[in-house]
């Protein structure tokens, strides 16, 4: 039974991650049962169900079946039907009796199929992955140990089912979100940590025609400079020293007559699987920042906090205005930590976006 089982399990991890090689994996689980018939479905708690392989029922046979005969499926409405279980037919009903049921007079006898093995092998709140191997009356009945072999490939059918479920879900979510990125003003790249680009959107292709910093060589996103290369491989690394690189900020100049573009990095959660995603937002940067006094009035700063807000505002990073105040980075951490308490956030983007946005609706002196 362990070679039953060894041999199967690679297909069916495979058919998890496909669309549509389910029909291959269960055929040979079939071949290995002698089953003659498979047919695999996922019920849904509301709608139409889904078959994902079958062997043996016609099309207009399974409509008959889920317009009607599921309801009178004397097997499936059994109490002994329940996840997690494989069974034998002659378990969840008489076989003794089956011929006096509905199920038989009106279905069964018409696709040919007298025994079955098999069980739920996925439930969820959503829907429930069902999967039957038969046989006619004409051929033996399913024994105990095919039985068992079956219930040995029961925790990676499970598995399998699992992660097929949630690769659909996530791939309807996909097309509607790289279409809303598409139609976005702003420009977004996403990007894995070694900076190969994952999608862009249209948006992003004409702003970085527009620069000089970063282009596209093939499907990896490259830096002119080694210093912003390096702040971004920074960044990109598991959380090492993600406080003091709690955003990636900074400006891209422009091609002669163009205006320098504003661009970010924000780390995003892990996908279902594989390393973790970096989104890189780029705009055009057109609004200057508020003034310093401006700051100073509104939120009682002094003038070193207001000094650090309007250089952050340009995009230049805690490290470049230490260095063209002739200060330690150690005193402009400080500024940095007193001046977002005094404006009451907590990130550097969020300082530069109020300052950017105070001068939108600035008409005091410059």
């Amino acid at each position: 039974m362990t070679d039953f089982a060894a041999d199967l399990v690679p297909r069916i991890y495979q058919a998890g991650l496909s669309e549509t090689s389910w029909q291959e994996a269960l055929d040979g689980v079939a071949r290995q049962l002698g089953a003659t018939g498979v047919l695999a479905y996922d019920v849904p708690a509301r709608g139409q169900a889904q078959v994902l392989a079958n062997r043996g029922f016609g099309d207009e046979a399974l409509a008959s079946y889920f317009d009607h005969y599921a309801g009178c499926n004397v097997w499936a409405t059994s109490e002994a039907m329940v996840p997690g279980a494989i069974l034998l037919s002659s378990q969840l009903f008489p076989d003794s009796r089956l011929k006096a049921t509905e199920y038989w007079s009106g279905w069964l006898r018409h696709v040919d199929v007298f025994y079955v093995v098999g069980g739920i092998v996925h439930a969820d709140a959503a829907s429930q992955v069902r999967v039957s191997f038969t046989r006619p009356e004409s051929r033996p009945r399913f024994e105990p140990a095919e039985q068992q072999a079956l219930a040995s490939l029961l925790p990676h059918l499970h598995a399998a089912f699992g992660g097929h479920k949630r690769l659909q879900q996530a791939s309807r979510l996909v097309g509607p979100v790289l279409h809303t990125l598409d139609r976005m003003a702003q420009g977004v790249l996403i990007l894995r940590p070694d900076a190969t680009v994952v999608h862009l959107n249209e948006c992003a292709r004409a702003l970085l025609e527009t620069q000089t910093e970063l282009r596209l060589e093939g499907d990896v996103l490259t830096f002119r400079t080694p210093q912003l290369r390096e702040r971004f491989e920074a960044y990109a690394r598991p959380a090492t020293a993600r406080e003091a690189l709690s955003d990636l900020c900074f400006l891209l100049p422009g091609k002669p007559g163009l205006p320098r573009l504003q661009a970010a990095v924000v780390a995003l959660p892990d996908p279902l699987a594989g390393s973790r995603h970096l989104a890189l937002f780029v705009k055009e940067q057109r609004t200057p920042a508020a003034p310093a006094s401006a700051l100073r009035q509104l939120y009682g700063l002094s003038p070193a906090e207001a000094q650090l807000a309007t250089t952050l505002a340009r995009g230049d990073t805690l490290a470049d205005h230490a260095q063209q105040r002739g200060i330690s980075i150690h005193t402009a951490r400080s500024q940095l930590k007193s001046l977002s308490l005094k404006l009451g956030v907590s990130r550097q983007a969020e300082i530069v976006h109020l300052v950017t946005g105070l001068a939108q609706g600035w008409h005091g002196p410059h």
